[in-house]
C-alpha cells in the first residue's frame, strides 16, 4: 500500500511540473543588451551581441551626418528593457550622410569652386595641371564628374588650370615698348604695362618684365613690361623772396644744386632772392642746378 502510494504521488509531482513548463507562455525573459553606445558599436558586433543573448536581429538603414556607416544608431526593444528569447531586436544602422550632386564648377575661379562644394556638403582638394584652352585658375573638371551623387562628407578632386605649358620669357630688356610687347606676345604671353622713372634707359624702352627675362612662365599667362618714363624729374621749389640761407636749403632738399648770382639792391634786399632760374614750379633732373640772385645792397636807398 504504502509503495502505491509513492507511486500515486510521484506521478502526481511530474504532471504538475509539466504544467508549470508550459503555463508560463513558453521563452524565458532576457534583458536585452544595449548596442547604442558611444563610441558607436559597429552592425556586426551588435548582431554577435544580441544573437549570444539569444535575439533574432532585423537591420534598418538609416541616413545619418554623423554617425559613420555601418554603425548602430538605434534598438528596438531599447538595451536595459526585458524581451522573450528569441524575439527579433530591430536596429537602425547607419549608412553615412544623405547623398548629394556635385555641383558643375567648370571654368569657375578656383575659390568660388571650393565654396560652393563646401556648400553643397563635399570636402574638397585640389592639383594643377596644364590647360591651353581654361584660364590659369580656373577649374578643369572634378573628380568625381559633375552631377554624380556621392555622400555628404565625401572628397572631391578639384583639377585647376596651371595654364598651357610653361615656356621662358623673352628678354625684352632696353627694346621700344611696341617692339617687345610683339615679342611677347608671339611668345603665347598676355601683355600688360606699368611705367617707372629710370636715369638709364630712354623713355618709352622697357627697363624689366615681370616675371624676369628667362623665367619659366605658362602660356597664356601675363607678364608686366615696366617701360621707362624717362630720368625722374624733380619740381623746382620757388625761393623768391626768401633769405638766402633760407633758399639754398630748400633747393638742396629738394635734390638739386645751388648756384648764387649777387645783383644790386638797396641796403633792405641785401641777402634776399630776387630772382631764380629755373622757376619755381618747373621740372628738372635730380641734381640739376638752380641758379638764385641774392642782392648785395650795393643801391643807395631811394
Amino acid at each position: 500500500v504504502v509503495v502505491l502510494l509513492a507511486l500515486v504521488g510521484g506521478a502526481a509531482f511530474l504532471v504538475t511540473r509539466e504544467l508549470d513548463s508550459t503555463s508560463g507562455g513558453g521563452a524565458a525573459d532576457v534583458e536585452v543588451p544595449n548596442v547604442v553606445t558611444e563610441p558607436p558599436t559597429d552592425i556586426t558586433e551588435a548582431r554577435r551581441i544580441l544573437e549570444d543573448a539569444g535575439f533574432e536581429v532585423s537591420v534598418d538603414p538609416i541616413v545619418s551626418d554623423s554617425a559613420p556607416a555601418g554603425a548602430v544608431v538605434t534598438q528596438t526593444p531599447a538595451g536595459g528593457t526585458t524581451a522573450k528569447e528569441g524575439d527579433d531586436i530591430r536596429l537602425g544602422v547607419s549608412r553615412g550622410p544623405a547623398d548629394a550632386r556635385i555641383p558643375d564648377v567648370t571654368g569657375s575661379e578656383q575659390s568660388d569652386a571650393i565654396a560652393e562644394l563646401e556648400a553643397a556638403g563635399f570636402s574638397p582638394t585640389t592639383s594643377t595641371e596644364s590647360s591651353r584652352d581654361i584660364a590659369v585658375g580656373r577649374v578643369i573638371r572634378t573628380d568625381p564628374p559633375k552631377g554624380e551623387l556621392r555622400p555628404r562628407g565625401s572628397n572631391v578632386l578639384v583639377v585647376v588650370s596651371g595654364g598651357g605649358p610653361t615656356v621662358p620669357v623673352p628678354d625684352v630688356a632696353d627694346q621700344p615698348e611696341a617692339a617687345a610687347a610683339n615679342r611677347l606676345g608671339q611668345a603665347l604671353f598676355q601683355v600688360r604695362t606699368a611705367e617707372e622713372a629710370s636715369d638709364s634707359v630712354s623713355a618709352g624702352n622697357v627697363i624689366r618684365t615681370e616675371p624676369g627675362a628667362g623665367a619659366e612662365a605658362p602660356e597664356g599667362s601675363t607678364v608686366t613690361m615696366v617701360v621707362s618714363t624717362g630720368a625722374a624729374r624733380i619740381s623746382v621749389p620757388d625761393v623768391v623772396g626768401n633769405a638766402q640761407s633760407t633758399a639754398e636749403q630748400a633747393i638742396s632738399a629738394a635734390g638739386l644744386s645751388v648756384s648764387v648770382q649777387p645783383v644790386a639792391s638797396t641796403p633792405a634786399a641785401r641777402g634776399l632772392v630776387s630772382g631764380q632760374s629755373p622757376g619755381g614750379g618747373s621740372s628738372v633732373s635730380p641734381g640739376s642746378t638752380v641758379t638764385i640772385q641774392v642782392g648785395d645792397g650795393s643801391l643807395p636807398e631811394p
